[in-house]
């Protein structure tokens, strides 16, 4: 993850991948779009009930 990253790849896989890829999110995306997907997350699940804390880092 961190080589894809560091190349300026993304980091993709057909599922099954939320919690390996959390650490690297904020590296691959940025703190703008880490807020972005928060806010989405929020808006379309206000209570945090579909997948808690798999994608998004705390």
């Amino acid at each position: 993850m961190g080589a894809t990253v560091e190349c300026g790849a993304g980091i993709s896989h057909p599922h099954g991948i939320g919690r390996v890829r959390r650490p690297w999110m904020a590296d691959e995306h940025g703190d703008a779009g880490v807020d972005v997907l928060r806010a989405v997350k929020a808006a379309l699940d206000p209570d945090n009930l579909m997948n808690p804390g798999v994608l998004i880092p705390d």
